[in-house]
């Protein structure tokens, strides 16, 4: 089975553990360093499924972009929320479909993310990663930076969550990323710095599962002058 098409299976059949009903406390936490400080920008989440984080960027004042792959993940963000929304196709990008807040607040363009790029909803001053980087196959990596990157704005910032646990356990995704592999393939451009590392042993019956060590890593990564 193909990446997207497990993909697109996983929502069909409901298996999205990875879903929290909640705002994410890493966001919330460390907010001020997504946006430094401003107001009103304009941020991106890849592959965000039906995340409540859109509608808490939202409540503070930004313009919130998502890209998920799944209609149904995006139909049910809008339909769970009571958010009224319209959708359209989307030129230059095959089998695409966004989707709109009536309130123009949010936007999620439901497509392939490989096949996005700045031509279609311009650059980023944010990104707020959270556990995308981990889902992508490893040999997609390169790929999936380079498009991160092209659509960031020189000064923009870019919040990352990593998992770091024994991969001998566990093929993924998510993925064991460590911080030597976001250096590796962010390094070049990015200033990577880790600002909290949380054990996460004890959440979703990882340590059942045979882990000693299941850790979350959240990074910043600021433009290098």
């Amino acid at each position: 089975m193909a990446h997207l098409e497990k993909w697109q299976y996983m929502w069909e059949n409901n298996r999205i553990g990875f879903h929290k009903s909640y705002t994410n406390k890493i966001l919330e936490e460390h907010v001020d360093i997504l946006t430094k400080g401003r107001k009103g920008i304009k941020i991106f989440l890849p592959l965000c499924g039906k995340s409540l984080d859109l509608i808490w960027l939202a409540a503070q004042g930004h313009e919130v972009i998502g890209l998920e792959f799944s209609d149904i993940a995006c139909q049910a963000f809008f339909k769970e929320n009571n958010i009224d929304y319209s959708t359209s196709t989307v030129d230059g990008l095959q089998d695409a479909t966004l989707y709109v807040s009536t309130d123009n607040r949010i936007k999620i363009y439901q497509c392939d993310f490989f096949q996005f790029s700045r031509d279609v909803a311009g650059q980023f001053d944010a990104v707020w990663d959270r556990a995308a980087f981990v889902a992508v196959n490893p040999s997609d990596r390169k790929k999936y930076s380079d498009v991160l990157s092209s659509i960031m704005k020189e000064d923009g910032m870019c919040l990352m969550t990593t998992l770091q646990y024994d991969d001998t356990l566990m093929t993924g995704p998510p993925h064991n990323v460590p911080a030597e592999i976001v250096q590796e393939f962010y390094g070049d451009r990015y200033n990577v710095q880790i600002i909290k590392e949380i054990d996460i042993l004890e959440e979703e019956n990882w340590s059942a599962r045979g882990h000693k060590r299941f850790t979350e890593t959240i990074f910043s990564l600021s433009p290098k002058t």
